[in-house]
């Protein structure tokens, strides 16, 4: 493959790489693109070779695993620059050899693992891969939940179209329909389309599904149960040409019980749902990830982590899973002497949220506890106002209504001294 380094598109391609990759007109598409890729490498946790290349001028080589003629493949890709007579870099030659096919549950693609409940979470991925459905990842956040989504996107029939990918929170109620759905040309506004069109043969990806407001999620399970949806002022309905997927802290029963998932929705993604262990349920995979994520640090493959580092990273709690790790991982090597981080390279463990309940905890007023969680919630949230008090269980109205007693009781109580052991106590809860 032949590729233009101004913007990565392919300039040709032999037919030893049609008789893999298929009988298609590659020139113009980007080179991820021709490798049936909806994303540049390093969006689909690959590493990429031509960085490599561009930044030394020379040649490059690794391994990626590639969804390729109905299977899973491991190839070796080598990177060659090409110059013209003046020393400018004209194109770069993209050599792809075959190493050999993968079993399921091998393509790790960026998901690394040993103990057992990652093997069962691949299998899980893996099967999810060979279908159609909508699928539901479940788990806490840190996780890479998206990844996961990714790496069954990207291990599809539907890998070399696009993965949209659109936090809940960004869907509006008011803007809802012509966001997912997009809006036709109507007395001289422009026609523009929404995310189910752009992801038309491909992906779209809700993150957070339940941040969305209940009556779009109860409009989004009418366009998966029936296959259309309906752009703003068109006459006709679209077919919904795109696979849905979804992630949430939550199973959707447990979601729709508290009022939080359609239950609608929840009865279509019941059965659909891919469950994600945290961190801390899987020690055995502390080790390979932090070993990836410093395999990561640029320049790539270039540091290494003792194995008493790697013990002192096993012994943690991880309460923000492995994007917590990945963060230390990166901050312990700034601080690291040399390319290889050590257990006094690690910055301090996180500490653990306050407990609210617990022995040596004193009894405090419930009006002031109320107090203090609605402030908390309001500076924590990211949210609207509107959405918080849909969280909470209340109108805006209301809520508006109790932050404004709060705010005023809370600044009483600094201006007259109150209980301070109480409010210290509030305050840290």
């Amino acid at each position: 493959m032949l590729v233009r380094p101004e913007d990565m598109s392919v300039a040709a391609v032999n037919a030893a790489f049609q008789q893999v990759f298929g009988a298609f007109r590659f020139e113009g598409r980007r080179c991820w693109e021709a490798l049936h890729r909806s994303d540049d490498c390093a969006r689909c946790a690959l590493g990429c070779p031509a960085r490599e290349m561009l930044r030394t001028r020379t040649q490059a080589s690794l391994e990626q695993t590639l969804f390729a003629g109905a299977g899973l493949t491991r190839f070796r890709i080598l990177v060659r620059p090409v110059f013209a007579a003046d020393g400018r870099m004209v194109y770069w030659l993209e050599r792809i050899r075959l190493e050999r096919g993968l079993s399921t549950g091998e393509f790790l693609r960026g998901q690394v693992g040993v103990s057992a409940a990652h093997q069962a979470l691949m299998l899980a991925v893996s099967r999810a891969a060979a279908s159609s459905h909508p699928v539901l990842i479940v788990g806490e956040r840190g996780l890479g939940k998206e990844l996961y989504a990714r790496t069954v996107h990207e291990n599809s029939v539907r890998a070399s179209r696009p993965f949209v990918a659109v936090p809940a929170r960004a869907v509006r109620e008011k803007n809802a329909v012509q966001l997912l759905e997009g809006c036709e040309r109507i007395r001289g506004r422009a026609a523009r389309p929404g995310l189910m069109e752009r992801a038309g043969g491909g992906t779209l990806f809700i993150k957070d599904l339940e941040a969305l407001a209940l009556p779009v999620q109860a409009r989004l399970a009418r366009v998966l149960q029936t296959g259309f949806y309906e752009p703003e002022g068109a006459a006709v309905p679209a077919a919904a040409a795109f696979r849905f997927m979804a992630s949430a802290s939550k199973a959707p029963g447990e979601l729709a019980a508290e009022g939080r998932l359609d239950a609608g929705l929840a009865e279509l993604l019941a059965h659909r749902v891919i469950e994600v262990a945290p961190l801390r349920a899987r020690r055995e995979d502390i080790a390979p990830l932090a070993r990836r994520f410093v395999q990561m640090l640029p320049p790539a493959n270039t540091c290494t982590i003792t194995e008493q580092a790697l013990e002192a990273l096993a012994r943690r709690a991880w309460p923000g899973n492995a994007r917590e790790l990945r963060e230390t991982i990166e901050e312990a090597a700034l601080h690291a002497q040399a390319t290889t981080i050590t257990a006094e390279d690690l910055p301090p463990e996180r500490r653990e949220p306050a407990q609210l309940f617990t022995a040596a905890a004193r009894l405090v007023p419930l009006q002031r506890l109320q107090d203090m969680y609605l402030l908390w919630a309001q500076r924590s949230f990211s949210g609207s106002r509107g959405e918080l008090a849909r969280v909470l269980g209340m109108s805006e109205r209301t809520l508006y209504r109790q932050l404004s007693a709060a705010q005023e009781r809370c600044g009483a109580d600094r201006a007259g001294g109150g209980n301070d052991e109480e409010a210290r106590h509030a305050e840290s809860v």
